[in-house]
C-alpha cells in the first residue's frame, strides 16, 4: 500500500462540490419538479465527508498523533452548536404552527436528532399512516445520525487495521465497500425503507471516499495528468455524473442500489483527478459556490424546518406563503448561523474540558425538553373543545382483527367475518383499502349466512397476470397463487375486488388543486414503465386481463371503482382548520372533474364489462362526488369525516360502500346467477 500525497491543504473546489451537493437537495425539498433526484445530492456529501474525515485520521496516525478524544472533540465542535441553533430556534415555531399529537412526535425526533439515531426513528415511522415527510422538520436529521454513526465506528476500525495489518487496509476497506454495497442491491428491493436510512447499506458511499486516500499505486494515476483525458476529461465527466442524476432520476428510483454508483463515482472522479488548473476545479471553484459550499452545513440544516414548518403553515393553516419568502429566510438563517454560531465555536480556543463539558449540558437539557414535548404536549399547547371532540369519533374501523394479522397472509391464514360457521363464502380481495371495508361488509353478509374472507396486501392491486410474464414482482407472484386457489375452490360465492386502480396507474400522489397532494406514491411495478401513457397501457392491460380472466372463471365478481381520494390528510386538515372554525364552518371540498380526469383510464377498461352479467362494478364515488355538494367531491357528510388520512375510508364512510357491495352481491342472487 502506497500513501497518498492529498492533505488535508484547503481545496475550493471542494466547497464547490459542496454547494453542487446542497443546491438540488434544498431545490428538491422545495417541491421544484424538474430537480426530481435532487436528493443525489446527500450521497454526494457521503463521498466527501468519507474522504476529508479518512484524510484527516490517515495524517493523523502516519505522523503517530492520532487521537480518539481529540477527533471526537472535532467533530462535535463542528456539528453540534450550529444544531443546537437550529432545534432551539425550531420549537417556539413548531409549538405555534403545531398540533399537540404532532408537537409530540416533533420532540421525539429531537431527541433522536440529538443523540444521532434520527435515522433509526425515521425508520420505524415510515408506515401507512405516518405524517407527511414534508411535515417533519428534523427527518433530514437521518444523514447526519448516518454520518455521526460511520465517524463512531471508522476511526476504530481503521486504528487497528493501520497498527495490525497496515498494508491490507485498503482490501480490509474495499471489501467492507462491495459487501455494503451489495446489501444496498438486496435493501433497494427487500426493504426499501431501511435500505434508504441505515447506516450498513449506506456505508460504501462513504467508504467510497476513504478508498481514495488509500488508493495503491496513487502516483501512477496522478503522472498520468498530463493526458487531457485524465487531466480534463475525467473530472468533467464527474461532473457530469453528479448534474445528470439530479435531472433524471425522481422518487421511484431504487436508491440507494446501482443507480447510487453514479454521482458517488463521479464525486469520486473529481475528488481524485484533482487538477487546480482544470476546467473542473476552476468551475467549482468559482466565488458563488465556494461561498455557498461554505455554509452548506448551515443551508442544510435550515432547509428542511423552514420548508417543512412553512408547509404545515400554508396546507394545514390555508396560508399562502411565497417560495421566495422561504429561500430569503433559508438564506438569512443559513448565514447567520455560519458567522454567529458555527466559524466561532469552530475556531474558539477554549479548553477542551470546559467545552465539552458545555457540549454535554446542553445535549442533556435539551433531550430533557424533547422527552417533556414527547410526553407531555398539552403543557405546551392544548386540543380546543371542538378539536377534543372531532378527535373521538371513530377514524378506523373498531374491529377486533387488526392490519397486522390481516395483511399478507394469504389464503390459510386470511381473517374470517361475517357468518364463520357458513360453508359458503365471498372473497374480499385487495390492497389496504380492501381492509377498510372489512368489517363493515361482514357485518352485511353475517345476516344473509354468508362467511366473508379477507385477503389484502398494502401497495399490492389484485392483479393477474400469465405464468413467467412480470414474474419479479412479489404482487403479481403473490396473487398468481392466490387466483389459483380460488379458483379451484368450490366454495367461493363471489369475489369483491378493491384497490386503489388509479393510484397504481399514475404512480403520482393525488393533487386536488386545492393545496392537498397525497402522501405516498405507489412502488408497483417500479421496475417497469415509470409514468406516462406507457404505464398507463401496462396496468390497463393488467386490469383487464384479471377481470377476463375471472369472467372466464364463472365466479361471479364485483370490482369496487378508485374510491375518491381527498388529497388531504382529512382529520388533521380538519383538526388545523378547528383552531380557528367551528364545524359548521368546515368545508374539505375540490372539484369532481379532478377526481373523474384522474380515473378516466380505469373507467375505460370497467365500460368493456358492462353487459357481462357475472360483473358488477360499484361506486364510491356516487356517495363522495356530486352528493351532498354539486360539483365537488368532498370528505366531510353531515359533520362527519368520511376519511381516516389521506385515502383511507373513516369506519362510517366503510360502512357506506359496504351496503353497496352488498347489494351488487344481492343482484347475483336476485338473478339467480349459478355460473359455477
Amino acid at each position: 500500500m502506497s500513501g497518498t500525497n492529498q492533505s488535508t491543504k484547503y481545496r475550493p473546489d471542494i466547497d464547490g462540490l459542496r454547494a453542487l451537493a446542497v443546491i438540488p437537495v434544498i431545490l428538491f425539498h422545495a417541491g421544484f419538479t424538474i430537480f426530481s433526484g435532487g436528493y443525489v445530492g446527500v450521497d454526494v456529501f457521503f463521498v466527501i465527508s468519507g474522504y476529508l474525515i479518512t484524510t484527516i485520521i490517515f495524517e493523523g496516525l502516519k505522523a503517530e498523533q492520532f487521537s480518539f478524544s481529540g477527533f471526537y472533540y472535532n467533530r462535535a465542535k463542528r456539528i453540534l452548536p450550529a444544531l443546537f441553533f437550529v432545534l432551539l430556534l425550531t420549537l417556539p415555531v413548531a409549538v405555534y404552527l403545531m398540533l399537540p399529537n404532532d408537537l409530540a412526535a416533533f420532540g421525539k425526533s429531537n431527541v433522536y436528532a440529538l443523540t444521532f439515531l434520527a435515522n433509526f426513528y425515521f425508520r420505524k415511522s415510515a408506515d401507512y399512516f405516518a405524517p407527511s415527510s414534508d411535515q417533519l422538520p428534523l427527518l433530514h436529521t437521518w444523514s447526519l445520525a448516518v454520518e455521526e454513526q460511520y465517524y463512531l465506528i471508522f476511526p476504530v476500525v481503521l486504528f487497528l487495521l493501520w497498527r495490525f495489518g497496515r498494508k491490507h487496509v485498503f482490501g480490509a476497506l474495499l471489501g467492507i465497500f462491495i459487501v455494503s454495497f451489495l446489501l444496498s442491491i438486496l435493501g433497494a428491493r427487500n426493504f426499501p425503507v431501511s435500505n434508504y436510512y441505515v447506516l450498513p447499506t449506506r456505508a460504501w458511499e462513504l467508504l467510497a471516499g476513504a478508498l481514495i486516500v488509500f488508493l495503491p499505486r496513487l502516483h501512477v494515476l496522478q503522472r498520468h495528468q498530463g493526458h487531457w483525458a485524465v487531466r480534463e476529461g475525467l473530472p468533467l465527466l464527474g461532473l457530469l455524473m453528479i448534474v445528470f442524476p439530479v435531472f433524471a432520476f425522481d422518487k421511484m428510483t431504487p436508491y440507494p442500489g446501482p443507480p447510487t454508483l453514479m454521482p458517488v463515482l463521479g464525486t469520486v472522479l473529481i475528488i481524485l483527478f484533482f487538477n487546480e488548473r482544470g476546467w473542473a476545479a476552476r468551475l467549482l471553484s468559482v466565488r458563488p459556490l465556494v461561498f455557498i459550499g461554505a455554509m452548506s452545513y448551515s443551508l442544510y440544516l435550515w432547509h428542511f424546518p423552514v420548508f417543512a414548518l412553512g408547509h404545515i403553515y400554508q396546507s394545514q393553516h390555508g396560508v399562502y406563503v411565497p417560495v421566495g419568502w422561504l429561500f430569503a429566510l433559508l438564506v438569512g438563517m443559513a448565514y447567520f448561523s455560519l458567522v454567529a454560531i458555527e466559524r466561532p465555536v469552530r475556531y474558539s480556543k477554549a479548553g477542551k474540558l470546559g467545552m465539552s463539558a458545555l457540549f454535554g449540558v446542553i445535549s442533556a437539557l435539551m433531550i430533557a425538553g424533547g422527552w417533556l414535548l414527547q410526553d407531555r404536549p398539552e403543557e405546551f399547547k392544548a386540543y380546543k373543545p371542538a378539536q377534543l371532540q372531532l378527535m373521538r369519533a371513530p377514524a378506523h374501523d373498531p374491529g377486533v382483527h387488526t392490519w397486522d394479522k390481516c395483511s399478507a397472509t394469504g389464503i390459510a391464514n386470511a381473517c374470517e367475518g361475517g357468518d364463520v360457521h357458513a360453508a359458503r363464502k365471498v372473497i374480499l380481495f385487495g390492497d389496504s383499502h380492501s381492509y377498510t371495508l372489512f368489517h363493515g361488509l361482514s357485518e352485511e353478509l353475517k345476516s344473509r349466512g354468508q362467511k366473508l374472507l379477507l385477503i389484502t396486501d398494502g401497495n399490492c392491486p389484485p392483479v393477474f397476470a400469465a405464468d413467467g410474464v412480470l414474474t419479479d414482482d412479489k404482487c403479481v407472484a403473490s396473487s398468481r397463487a392466490i387466483y389459483k386457489a380460488l379458483l379451484q375452490d368450490s366454495d367461493v360465492d363471489a369475489i369483491v375486488l378493491v384497490a386503489r386502480w388509479s393510484w397504481y396507474i399514475h404512480r403520482e400522489p393525488f393533487d386536488n388543486l386545492q393545496g392537498g397532494v397525497g402522501e405516498k406514491s405507489s412502488n408497483f411495478l417500479i421496475s417497469h414503465q415509470k409514468s406516462g401513457e406507457g404505464r398507463v397501457s401496462l396496468l390497463s392491460s393488467l386490469y383487464e386481463k384479471t377481470f377476463r380472466s375471472l369472467v372466464a372463471s364463472g365466479i361471479p365478481t364485483v370490482v369496487v371503482n378508485t374510491i375518491p381520494e381527498p388529497g388531504w390528510n382529512v382529520p388533521k386538515k380538519a383538526l388545523y382548520m378547528l383552531s380557528d372554525a367551528s364545524f359548521d364552518q368546515l368545508s374539505l371540498s375540490y372539484g369532481a372533474e379532478v377526481f373523474v380526469k384522474r380515473n378516466a383510464a380505469f373507467d375505460q377498461t370497467l365500460a368493456k364489462f358492462k353487459d357481462i352479467s357475472s360483473f358488477r362494478v360499484v361506486h364510491p364515488s356516487s356517495l363522495f362526488c356530486n352528493a351532498s355538494v354539486p360539483l365537488q367531491c368532498t370528505s366531510l357528510m353531515n359533520g362527519a369525516l368520511m376519511y381516516a388520512d389521506d385515502n383511507h375510508l373513516s369506519y362510517l364512510a366503510s360502512t357506506m360502500v359496504s351496503k353497496q357491495i352488498a347489494k351488487a352481491l344481492d343482484n347475483f342472487q336476485e338473478a339467480s346467477l349459478k355460473l359455477r
